[in-house]
């Protein structure tokens, strides 16, 4: 190969290839300590760590990769809501929760209050307050949850356990894609 007429050694080859696995080492070692520091636990593949404080926006935080939610409720509860319809159909379909602002069109039923932002299915309309818990809809029960706890300024989400409030039989605990 030809660079300005002069031939290009195979030293330049090896420089360059030095290089790129260097910066593929730096990158790597920048993402493995983004948020837990130096001699702390890593992450594995069933937990999600996040680093405090967590800000929320409009009083929840939903990434829509995710397959966990937080609002200040259910943190104080010690659980992370899983974001999926808790009705057998709709769930086998795959269908999430979002949050989303009802402007206080419904209240609760136990408080009598107007509900501004809540929980909401968009393939049946079940409706969950911000702790999880069923407002009204087809849904049976309240959403699905996961354990969190607090490694210093870690907030650690236990994925592998989902924890599911069965009330009625044919109900099932499995994640989205998952069979039972």
């Amino acid at each position: 190969m030809k660079r300005g007429g002069r031939p290009v050694g195979v030293g330049a080859f090896v420089v360059l290839g030095a290089l790129a696995v260097f910066g593929a080492i730096s990158v790597g070692f920048a993402l493995r300590n983004d948020v837990r520091g130096a001699g702390a636990k890593p992450p594995s593949a069933t937990e999600i760590r996040l680093s405090l404080p967590i800000y929320y926006q409009d009083g929840a935080l939903c990434p829509s990769t995710s397959e966990v939610c937080l609002t200040p409720e259910s943190v104080a509860d010690g659980v992370a809501l899983y974001p999926f319809e808790t009705h057998a159909l709709f769930r086998s379909r795959g269908c999430r929760v979002t949050w989303t602002n009802l402007g206080g069109a419904i209240n609760d039923p136990a408080t009598g209050l107007p509900v501004t932002w809540a929980f909401r299915s968009g393939c049946s309309g079940a409706t969950f307050d911000a702790a999880g818990h069923r407002l009204f809809g087809p849904s049976p029960r309240d959403l699905d949850t996961f354990p969190i706890t607090q490694e210093g300024n870690v907030l650690v989400i236990d994925t592998a356990t989902l924890n599911c409030h069965l009330i009625a039989p044919g109900d099932t605990c499995a994640k989205v894609g998952n069979p039972p």
